[in-house]
């Protein structure tokens, strides 16, 4: 289940905007007013997740509207970010964001992540750029990623990082919506 909820996650990085007009407000840059690190044993130094092979820095989020056609009636939490390869070897895509984040509003199940129509990923693969190849060490990727919200009412999100796939919970970070 957690390689499926997985799969689900990485399919949303580098999704594009929702078509038509976007009267959104422009994305917040992430910076101490709004994030609040809630566990500093390891991991997290402000905006930036630390692992032992990448280093996944959230740079901006923005909640925007879902999409006419999207299958939730909720809105989007979009979130960009840069991921550096730290170790001598190449990383796969799929490890980039997935196997240290977990994104969560108000319960203990990760987000639903979507791709650019609104419609829930299962079997979707999406690599970070136009091209599918693993980060080259000491390379950085800009990515984004993409969730549906449970409700609009809860401004809170937490972004989780974990020890690898199946690993322990080593930092949480809270995201403030707006």
């Amino acid at each position: 289940m957690k390689k499926l909820a997985i799969t689900c996650l990485f399919g949303s990085l580098l999704l594009t905007g929702c078509s038509g007009k976007n009267n959104q407000a422009e994305p917040t840059k992430i910076q101490d007013s709004n994030y609040q690190v809630t566990d500093t044993n390891i991991g997290f130094v402000k905006n930036t997740a630390k692992l032992s092979n990448l280093e996944i820095k959230l740079l901006e989020f923005q909640k925007v509207a879902a999409p006419k056609d999207s299958i939730f009636d909720t809105p989007y939490l979009k979130i960009w970010f840069d991921v550096t390869n730290k170790s001598d070897q190449d990383i796969p895509l799929s490890d980039a964001w997935i196997s240290g984040l977990d994104v969560f509003q108000t319960n203990s199940l990760p987000k639903v992540a979507v791709n650019e129509k609104g419609k829930e990923l299962k079997d979707t693969y999406k690599g970070i750029g136009e091209d599918k190849q693993p980060i080259k060490p000491g390379a950085t990727i800009h990515g984004e990623a993409t969730y549906a919200l449970e409700d609009d009412k809860n401004n809170t999100v937490k972004i989780q990082l974990t020890n690898g796939f199946n690993g322990e919970k080593v930092a949480t970070a809270e995201l403030k919506l707006q």
